[in-house]
């Protein structure tokens, strides 16, 4: 029988100095996005487009819909290019039209947590604890579940 993690070492302070998230942070954004692509909204969507961020944020208590909803695309890309959001141009339902949807990569998605967090922590932490104690995320290079447990104060 394994033991209980002791949370508050296990997570220890999520950013480095220079404010880049430390391994474990970005391991478990890392899992949350692998868990957004699996697991939430449209299941044949396995991508970080604005739709499914859109409903990733109402799973843990947000609504970023004046974001990723009424937003157009270009705007959004514009904003993930702006911040260094790393992402790609995916197709739309219509094979004539350019590629358009801004989808981050996970790499992306990590710096876009990361800024979140660092600029509206009183907001964007639940987001992070909800994602954890409520879908069981697991690290992406073990497979092991993350504690459910995560301090506020290791992000401040």
């Amino acid at each position: 029988m394994s033991q209980p993690v002791d949370a508050k070492a296990y997570y220890g302070y999520l950013f480095h100095d220079d404010k880049k998230p430390t391994k474990v942070l970005d391991a478990l954004l890392r899992g949350i996005a692998s868990y957004i692509c699996e697991s939430i909204g449209d299941k044949d969507d396995k991508s970080l487009s604005p739709a499914k961020l859109a409903a990733f944020y109402k799973s843990v208590g947000g609504n970023y819909d004046s974001l990723f909803v009424d937003v157009p695309h270009p705007s959004i890309s514009w904003i993930y290019a702006s911040i260094g959001c790393q992402h790609t141009l995916q197709p739309t339902a219509n094979d004539f039209e350019p590629p358009s949807i801004p989808v981050l990569t996970t790499r992306g998605f990590v710096r876009w947590q990361a800024l979140e967090i660092l600029l509206g922590p009183e907001e964007h932490v639940p987001f992070i604890q909800n994602a954890i104690r409520n879908f069981g995320i697991k690290h992406p290079d073990t497979g092991e579940s993350f504690p459910v447990d995560l301090p506020t104060e290791h992000f401040l």
